[in-house]
């Protein structure tokens, strides 16, 4: 968790929402589901896509990130001269950074995200009493790139957490029930819950850990994590289950820009990537005679691609043309930091575990890839890419 300092301006919106128990609550249908099975991976997955190695050229010098690059990167930067970070906002071309954040010692950021046009930031943080030992409330901030607070939503409660945007308009938040989440409006206020009756849920997940409910933009289906240990792709509409996998804790499932795709892998020595469709039909993306180790997956913003690590190293799925690329660039065998694209869907960021850390910019279009030499006086981890201008 992060600690912020409280960043000085005035917010266009600034909303306190009641306690949950004083307001009624809009939930969704709430009846028991058949849980029919319409698909299962093993069986209906589709052909593989096709791959091949297409090692990318690295020059030897590290290039200046205005120079290959534009738009804004979002840091969490370790201050030196006191015990907490913050997060900042740095123009690539300009190089001017600004303070999205940074409130008072008795504050934490939990979780934060980008809205899908790259414009906006939503940051959860919850305060404290004194000493951060009495959590009193959770607060929604909203900001543009240029730290500008565009929200301000305090809510009389501390059982929210993960946050994630279902448009540019709305924001899911994960409460501490495993399957009931907060709808939030973040320019209005409004909210309500939404909590449907999936079968079978594993309840024992607390609130910020690996596998949330994660719903499509238009609530009619959603993924979670079963009872039996494996991930579920469920129709809130039709109260069938369109697609179950076991085999343990995959990585967190991802939405195409559009919707109508999720992106998610299974676990313990399977982790196969998988591109499901409403209907329940599957694709599995990596070969039988590849290693299956994808982790870390992410989409880029026109939906045309999925970058991600494989066996530690950086993998780019191109949909269109149903190809694998290998782009020989190595991280670790061990964690890995997700690949960010930028806006345009162009290019990639990411950061290697190899030592010393190296930060990389692959340019897909010229397919290139540039070590990038980084600012010594910043003290953080670069975490994602927003339009420059709000």
């Amino acid at each position: 968790m992060l600690i912020f300092v409280f960043l000085a301006g005035c917010a266009n919106q600034s909303v306190v929402i009641p306690p949950s128990s004083s307001r009624t609550p809009t939930l969704r249908a709430t009846n028991t589901p058949t849980a029919a099975i319409l698909s299962q991976p093993t069986s209906t997955a589709t052909s593989s896509s096709r791959f091949t190695r297409q090692c990318l050229p690295v020059p030897d010098n590290e290039a200046d990130l205005k120079d290959v690059a534009s738009g804004a990167i979002l840091l969490e930067q370790v201050v030196p001269d006191v015990s907490y970070q913050t997060v900042i906002s740095t123009d690539i071309q300009t190089g001017k950074k600004y303070k999205l954040f940074a409130n008072t010692k008795n504050a934490f950021n939990i979780s934060s995200a980008i809205s899908p046009d790259r414009k906006m930031i939503a940051l959860m943080e919850v305060d404290f009493k004194d000493q951060q030992t009495v959590s009193i409330r959770n607060v929604l901030w909203v900001f543009n790139t240029q730290a500008k607070v565009l929200s301000k939503i305090t809510f009389d409660r501390t059982d929210l957490g993960k946050l994630r945007w279902l448009d540019n308009e709305r924001l899911l938040i994960d409460t501490d029930k495993y399957g009931t989440l907060l709808l939030v409006y973040p320019v209005t206020g409004e909210q309500r819950v939404i909590a449907d009756e999936l079968p079978n849920p594993y309840r024992y997940f607390e609130i910020g850990n690996w596998w949330p409910v994660v719903y499509s933009p238009d609530l009619e289906w959603a993924t979670y994590y079963e009872n039996t240990l494996g991930p579920v792709v469920y129709d809130v509409v039709t109260k069938q289950i369109i697609w179950k996998a076991g085999g343990g804790m995959g990585d967190p499932a991802v939405w195409s820009p559009d919707g109508q795709e999720v992106a998610l892998n299974t676990g313990i020595g399977e982790y196969q990537l998988y591109i499901i469709k409403r209907s329940g039909q599957s694709k599995a993306v990596l070969g039988a005679s590849l290693l299956h180790d994808a982790h870390a997956f992410s989409w880029s913003p026109d939906g045309h691609f999925i970058a991600f690590w494989n066996g530690g190293s950086l993998l780019v799925y191109d949909r269109q043309m149903g190809w694998v690329f290998d782009t020989c660039i190595r991280g670790s065998e061990g964690g890995h930091f997700t690949p960010v694209w930028s806006p345009d869907s162009r290019q990639i960021m990411t950061r290697t575990y190899l030592t010393p850390g190296t930060l990389f910019l692959v340019d897909w279009q010229k397919k290139v890839a540039y070590k990038i030499k980084e600012d010594k006086s910043t003290q953080g981890i670069i975490y994602d890419w927003m339009n420059s201008l709000p």
